[in-house]
């Protein structure tokens, strides 16, 4: 059987708040994992995440993805190849494009012909991308 998470899973692990549902969630994870399941997380739990570290929990752009990090390095859960490679972005707090358009940008050019069509002036940084400007 496949499981996969969803953010208010994954804000448990990583804050745990509320104590008494962070610890019921960890116990049910534990248990999968006993079992050798690896619980996957898709690309938007990742970005929910993110964003709710950082504007419901208070966290800074940096926390936030030292907290993803860890949890992309835990062998109990499985995030993207996508989410990995920018995760793995040199200064990724402080980076442009940032977190979130870098794992948008990889998902977009899987291949190598394909263009990713983009407004976002910063994006021209990356490969295979086309700036959209007047």
């Amino acid at each position: 059987m496949k499981y996969s998470v969803d953010t208010s899973v994954v804000l448990r692990v990583l804050t745990g708040m509320p104590e008494a549902l962070a610890a019921v969630v960890r116990t049910r994870l534990e248990g999968l994992w006993v079992d050798g399941i690896v619980v996957d997380v898709c690309d938007l739990v990742v970005s929910e995440t993110y964003f709710a570290l950082q504007h419901s929990y208070g966290l800074s752009k940096e926390n936030a993805l030292d907290a993803l990090k860890k949890l992309s390095v835990h062998p109990g859960f499985h995030l993207s190849g996508n989410v990995v490679a920018a995760l793995q972005t040199p200064n990724l707090a402080k980076a442009s494009p940032g977190f979130i358009d870098r794992v948008i940008h990889r998902t977009c050019v899987t291949a190598d012909e394909a263009i990713m069509l983009t407004c976002e002036k910063d994006a021209k940084r990356l490969a295979h991308v086309e700036v959209i400007r007047p």
